[in-house]
């Protein structure tokens, strides 16, 4: 169980960190978090309740996207067109659907 709260909390130290660098990889990772932490907390009364882990899905979503698109930097136009979609539609989405 101690092993479980130490990767958590090394992946959100992760998030944290890769704000710096990586805006998008971070904002992925803690908004997943972030968007996560209410279903762990509190109680919910819904027998099935994957409707409220959309948005954090596409916190989580978004770090896959904006690695992709760092490691095709030298892609050039490809590389650009992929950072604006993610970097447009992520948090946008993120706010629409969350919960």
């Amino acid at each position: 169980m101690i092993l479980e709260w130490i990767l958590v909390l090394a992946v959100a130290g992760l998030g944290l960190w890769l704000l710096k660098w990586n805006w998008l990889a971070g904002f992925g990772i803690l908004s997943f978090f972030v968007l996560w932490f209410p279903m762990i907390v509190l109680p919910v009364p819904d027998l099935i309740n994957e409707h409220r882990l959309y948005g954090a899905f596409a916190g989580g979503g978004s770090f896959p996207g904006s690695c992709a698109a760092a490691l095709s930097d030298s892609a050039g136009i490809a590389g650009a067109s992929i950072k604006t979609v993610l970097g447009f539609l992520a948090p946008r989405f993120i706010k629409k659907f969350a919960v």
